[in-house]
């Protein structure tokens, strides 16, 4: 109860400090972030280094981002004429208006923005407090409060909030991708999401792999649209409708509601009665699937491009798998049989960091394959790999066997190899990719899932 009063205290103090205009639940929020949030916390810190009004100004930029309609004070602090400086610039661009869509009332995604946008205004203030060091005649009393002109300060100022709308986008694409709860980012705990946001801060490449991740999905999205645009539905003959299938009737019977009122009556007695004659379609007979098996190649060879690649489509499959309530199992597969590691679908954000540096043997994943084959039957296997390797004929045979068996398929992605025969002994389909494959070839593949 104690650390919840003096947190209230600080926030009255805080808000007596900013340049922002509201209440005092604003400043109450930005305390709760700074304390929920290490990224936030660090990046306050830093500030607190170089100038003491950096906990007001930052408390600003938050309320700013989460407040319905920001607006500055009638009669601010005097020293905090920097503060007011920033925030004024700010809100009066459009890159504000393009972030404020995203993080208004929104209390991760204020706080995420906040931190990537604090990154870029700690650079800005701490090079022109170096310059003042260097040429103190230069600066505030032809230039402002922080002695930079003013298109430099809204070029930077620019650059800053586009860089918190990215992170903010960034962060809430990493929670649903990696959170521990099903049903949108609203149900995952705060200090899970926070937790999320500071591995995406701290890992570069993670990043990436949601990047390709969520290109990926938006292709097999497209595709799989302008497939069922262009198909069209079997027809099986004619029956008789009422007004549930209307949209079905045939044109015939469209054709009496022009010929005068005559063929109007008609049309609506035969309405009523039920007895249009109408288009009957074939009902779809929906196939059950089995779960979906992912073994990723883990060589040191995969490492960069084809990694952040691999990743991200065993990442967008699984998450597929999930969507479709199928069961999903995956692996990291190196040069023995001791190389495997099992990949924790509800801890995608381990597969995500995890690092590639061992060989190559097609046996082990194989094996595991072979082994789910029989507790999970009709399975799709996706092999990810780039290498090429001989496959022992007693284990091909048992792997092909055993696939035949279950009603199982194997898909072979293989990426920069154009030997593409070993992969082909056991697979059903092969996709050979360049060693720098995209987006889009990662779409088209999670289309014909």
């Amino acid at each position: 109860m104690q650390t919840e009063s003096n947190t209230l205290t600080d926030a009255k103090t805080l808000f007596e400090q900013m340049c922002i205009d509201g209440t005092r639940f604003q400043a109450h929020k930005f305390v709760s972030a700074v304390e929920s949030y290490e990224g936030l916390r660090e990046a306050l810190e830093h500030g607190k280094e170089i100038t003491s009004n950096y906990p007001p100004l930052l408390s600003d930029v938050f309320s700013a981002f989460f407040q319905n309609r920001a607006r500055l004070k009638q009669n601010p602090p005097r020293d905090t004429e920097e503060n007011r400086e920033i925030m004024e610039t700010a809100l009066g661009l459009k890159e504000y208006e393009e972030l404020h869509t995203v993080s208004r009332l929104d209390f991760f995604a204020s706080a995420a923005a906040t931190r990537a946008f604090s990154d870029q205004i700690i650079k800005l203030i701490k090079e022109q407090k170096e310059n003042d060091k260097k040429e103190p005649e230069k600066g505030k009393p032809n230039n402002g409060p922080l002695g930079i002109d003013p298109d430099t300060l809204r070029w930077a100022i620019r650059r800053s909030l586009k860089k918190g709308l990215e992170e903010a986008q960034e962060a809430k694409q990493a929670v649903e991708t990696f959170g521990r709860q099903e049903g949108g980012i609203k149900r995952i705990p705060l200090t899970e999401q926070f937790r999320l946001a500071d591995l995406l801060g701290k890992n570069s490449k993670i990043k990436e792999i949601i990047k390709m991740l969520g290109r990926m999905r938006l292709q097999a999205l497209s595709i799989k649209r302008s497939r069922t645009a262009r198909s069209a539905p079997v027809r099986r003959g004619v029956e008789t409708v009422g007004i549930e299938g209307i949209e079905r009737v045939l044109p015939d019977e469209l054709a009496n509601l022009v010929i005068g009122e005559k063929g109007e009556d008609l049309f609506l007695k035969r309405l009523l009665d039920e007895d249009l004659l109408a288009y009957s379609y074939k009902t779809p007979v929906e196939e059950i699937h089995g779960p979906i098996l992912i073994a990723v190649d883990g060589s040191g060879s995969m490492a960069g491009l084809k990694e952040i690649w691999a990743k991200a489509l065993a990442i967008a499959t699984i998450l597929q798998a999930k969507k479709e309530r199928r069961k999903s199992y995956g692996i990291i597969f190196g040069a023995s049989e001791n190389e495997i590691f099992e990949i924790d679908v509800k801890r995608l954000e381990d597969l995500a960091t995890a690092s590639f540096h061992m060989g190559t043997d097609f046996g082990p994943p194989l094996r595991w394959a072979q082994d789910k084959f029989k507790e999970q039957p009709r399975a799709d296997l996706f092999f990810i790999t780039d290498g090429v390797c001989i496959v022992e004929e007693d284990r091909k045979v048992d792997f092909i066997q055993a696939k035949g068996r279950s009603g199982a398929k194997c898909y072979s992605v293989l990426i920069g190899s154009e030997t593409t025969e070993t992969v082909k002994q056991f697979s059903d389909k092969v996709f050979s990719l360049p060693a720098s494959p995209n987006a889009s070839e990662g779409g088209q593949i999670l289309s014909e899932i």
